[in-house]
C-alpha cells in the first residue's frame, strides 16, 4: 500500500429542497452565505472558512423534470456508472448531509494522489473536468474524481484561477471558524475502515468507532446497522447552540 498520500477536508455537501429558503435559514443561524453563481442560475451556495474548507448548500431538484431526468440517468448509467450512481444518490437523497470532498494537500498533488489511491485499491472514475461561473462572474475550472462507491468521499483539485474567499466571506457573525469533524454511521464497518485506511495513515481504530484525520478535521466512522451521515461538528470562537434550529436535516454541533 502506498502511504505517501495527504488530503485535507475540502467541503461538505448539504442537500436542500429550496435553496433560497435554506440561504435565509442559515443566515438566521449566523452564517455568511455566498451564492455559487449568479442569482438567476444558482443551484448552490457556500459557507466559507478561512482554512479553505466550506459547506455547500445545494439543490438537485429540477421540479417537474425530476422523474424524466432520473429515468434518463438510469438508462445511460452503463456509459458512466461511477459518475451517474453518485448523481442518482443526490437526486434521491432527503434534505441533509449528502456527500463530502477531500482536497489534495499540498496543492498540485491531485493527479499524484488519485494515482496512489488507485494503487491502494480504491476504484475511481477518470478525472472529470468541471467549470462554473461564480457570483462575481469569474469562470473557474477544476478536476475531480469520484470513488466507485458513492458512500465514500470524492476527491477535488484546486480551482483555476485559484479562489480565495475574502475576510468578509469567511467571517461569520455566529463565530463559527471551521469544520472540526464529520460523523458517519456505517453498516459495513470493516469495509469502510479498510477503505479510509487507504486515504490516510493518521487514524485511531477501535471495534465500534474509528477516527481518520485529514488536516485539522477528522472523519469519525461509527459501527451501525445503517449508513447515515449523522453529524457535522464545527469550531467557533464563542459558545453557540445550534440544536433545535432549522438546519434542513443536518445535526450541527459546535465543539
Amino acid at each position: 500500500m502506498t502511504n505517501n498520500i495527504s488530503f485535507k477536508m475540502g467541503h461538505v455537501l448539504i442537500k436542500v429542497a429550496d435553496l433560497n429558503e435554506a440561504i435565509k435559514d442559515y443566515e438566521k443561524l449566523g452564517f455568511t452565505v455566498v451564492l455559487g453563481s449568479t442569482i438567476e442560475k444558482a443551484t448552490n451556495a457556500m459557507i466559507y472558512f478561512e482554512d479553505g474548507s466550506f459547506i455547500e448548500l445545494f439543490t438537485a431538484s429540477l421540479g417537474k423534470l425530476d422523474g424524466f431526468v432520473l429515468g434518463l440517468l438510469k438508462i445511460f448509467r452503463k456509459l458512466s456508472p461511477i459518475k451517474i450512481d453518485r448523481y442518482l444518490n443526490y437526486l434521491s437523497a432527503n434534505e441533509g448531509l449528502t456527500d463530502f470532498a477531500l482536497d489534495s494537500s499540498p496543492e498540485g498533488s491531485f493527479m499524484t494522489n488519485i494515482t496512489r489511491l488507485g494503487k491502494n485499491g480504491i476504484t475511481l472514475s477518470k478525472p472529470i473536468s468541471m467549470k462554473r461561473v461564480d457570483s462575481k462572474g469569474c469562470e473557474r475550472k477544476w478536476q475531480l474524481a469520484f470513488a466507485e462507491d458513492f458512500k465514500l468521499p470524492f476527491f477535488m483539485d484546486v480551482y483555476t484561477p485559484k479562489f480565495i474567499p475574502s475576510q468578509e466571506e469567511f467571517t461569520h457573525p455566529n463565530g463559527v471558524t471551521s469544520i472540526s469533524q464529520l460523523v458517519i454511521a456505517v453498516d459495513k464497518y470493516d469495509y469502510f475502515v479498510d477503505n479510509y485506511k487507504k486515504m490516510t495513515t493518521n487514524y485511531t481504530e477501535s471495534a465500534l468507532e474509528s477516527q481518520f484525520h485529514f488536516g485539522d478535521c477528522c472523519v469519525t466512522l461509527q459501527k451501525s446497522n445503517t449508513f447515515e451521515m449523522k453529524e457535522l461538528h464545527l469550531n467557533a470562537s464563542k459558545p453557540l447552540d445550534l440544536t433545535h434550529k432549522k438546519t434542513h436535516g443536518v445535526k450541527l454541533i459546535v465543539d
